[in-house]
């Protein structure tokens, strides 16, 4: 018996025990009250079994559902950050050659992809590095200062195969050299 049953029995047994002439009705309603007592506190055990069940159950999911929300979107961001052509605008800014009119386009695809991406926390701070990289690139782009935008190329494609590399680790894959199309 549990604690509350064993007070109202001693309860009775007090009672009769001293000889007190307790009224028969008396008795009933301490006997009926300890009885209620124990099926309430199996109630109570049960109930709080099921709310720290129903936690567990709602922190696991709030868990997973973080967890796996946004890696599509971030496996999007990656593949487009991976085949923007960041290589070839390095390889052409650096041979002299004059800048193509398509770059500034790939680079604000990239930032508007990467900047609307929702990241997890352990990837902040490489991605906000990156897009500030890449917004002096687009800038260096914008008033056609090509020697600007090949030292700023380079540091992108340099920048772009780091951050793809940590999505890869994030994401719980093996670490892969990724080609020199991105």
């Amino acid at each position: 018996m549990n604690r509350k049953a064993n007070l109202a029995v001693s309860l009775i047994l007090v009672l009769f025990g001293a000889g007190c002439a307790a009224d028969q009705e008396l008795v009933t309603q301490v006997t009926d009250q300890g009885e209620r007592l124990v099926t309430l506190e199996g109630q109570f055990t049960e109930v709080n079994t099921s709310v720290a069940g129903l936690t567990a159950t709602i922190e696991q999911m709030a868990g997973a559902e973080e967890a796996h929300l946004p890696r599509f979107d971030i496996a999007m961001a990656q593949f487009v950050l991976d085949t923007a052509g960041f290589h070839g605008i390095a390889e052409s800014l650096a041979a002299g050659d004059p800048i193509d009119p398509t770059a500034l386009g790939v680079v604000t695809r990239v930032r508007k992809i990467l900047s609307s991406t929702e990241w997890p926390a352990e990837l902040h701070e490489a991605v906000n590095n990156f897009l500030g990289t890449l917004q002096d690139f687009q800038a260096s782009l914008e008033v056609d200062d090509a020697a600007a935008a090949a030292s700023l190329a380079e540091a992108v494609h340099d920048e772009a195969h780091q951050l793809s590399e940590m999505i890869d680790g994030w994401m719980g894959l093996e670490l892969q050299e990724h080609q020199d199309e991105g």
